[in-house]
């Protein structure tokens, strides 16, 4: 018990380390810091049967990753959203659903279910398959009458929108993964909405992974630009991960805590992945990153949508 219990402190010191210290030469533990949460809820686990068996000083000691990451969980909590200060013009109201269904996961008919259930303005999907994109189009195209998609399955993207898309493209930046990078028109004020799905090595490699160092890329692009700009999807990071403490160093926020979303995670759903059919959702690796010109007053985790990520709405200002 007590090898073990010295493993998982290791392994948790590290991925803190990697994760949210950003330590870049830490890297290798890319993936305790996106496991940090579950490694830390196993230890809770493990402590009374170390007071009793292993002495109450070992169990203390295994306690501490998770204290260490509830604190982190705190410490960068995005403050208040701040008022309006445009006495200039009212705020607009927009809605943004990010989803994941997975290319053939969940069933075309319950995505669009699901899609048209949150009255969304601006839907970025992942993993779009044609059979998505064409229930989409073929139920909701009025609805969302501007659209840039490239359904290519796994490797597919789309965003569909109530607003005009000025400008789109599918860029090959880096990494071996391409962003799907739209400008819009909301009313007459750009906004620009990046839509990821990182490489799944992301979460072993971290901030050696050439698709994280696309992500950074795009958000020092977006800070030195100063447009309102969104970088959403699957970043097969959880929250503890280094790339989002880079992206917080940024200046970028998370937009999800920001609306009020809590500690949930998102992936994976149980039963999606028959040899696992019983692995809980453990990390959060569904993210709504933005840069200044929008507020996030509110966020949520949607409901299980057939997919194996679970949907993220937002309610943004622009």
């Amino acid at each position: 018990m007590r090898a073990l219990t010295g493993i998982a402190l290791l392994a948790a010191a590290a991925g803190f380390g990697a994760g949210p210290l950003a330590i870049g030469w830490l890297w290798p533990a890319a993936l305790f810091s996106n496991l940090l949460p579950p490694i830390a809820g196993l230890l809770v686990l493990t402590a009374p049967l170390l007071w009793l068996f292993g002495g109450r000083r070992l169990a203390l000691v295994a306690l501490l990753p998770a204290i260490a990451t509830v604190g982190w969980w705190w410490s960068v909590a995005p403050g208040p959203a701040p008022a309006w200060q445009d006495e200039s013009r009212d705020p607009i109201a927009v809605r943004l659903l990010s989803f994941n269904p997975g290319e053939s996961v969940a069933d075309p008919a319950a995505v669009v279910d699901f899609v048209e259930r949150s009255g969304a303005d601006i839907v970025a999907l992942q993993e779009l398959s044609q059979a998505n994109a064409t229930e989409l189009e073929a139920r909701l195209g009025e609805r969302y009458a501007h659209r840039f998609a490239v359904a290519t399955g796994f490797l597919g993207r789309g965003l569909w929108s109530r607003y005009p898309i000025t400008s789109g493209r599918f860029a090959k930046l880096a990494g071996g993964r391409r962003h799907l990078i739209c400008e819009l028109d909301v009313e007459g004020m750009p906004l620009t909405v990046v839509v990821c799905h990182l490489d799944l090595s992301a979460g072993i490699r971290g901030l050696d992974q050439a698709s994280v160092q696309d992500v950074l890329g795009l958000a020092r692009d977006a800070r030195r630009e100063g447009q309102p700009t969104l970088i959403v999807g699957d970043f097969n990071s959880n929250v503890t991960s280094g790339l989002c403490a880079r992206l917080a160093g940024l200046g970028l926020v998370d937009a999800y805590r920001e609306g009020g979303g809590g500690p949930r995670p998102s992936f994976p759903i149980a039963g999606r992945y028959p040899p696992l059919p019983f692995v809980p959702p453990i990390v959060r690796i569904d993210h709504a990153w933005r840069t200044q010109g929008l507020v996030a007053r509110g966020a949520r985790l949607g409901p299980d949508a057939g997919g194996d990520h679970l949907p993220l709405v937002l309610d943004l200002e622009l």
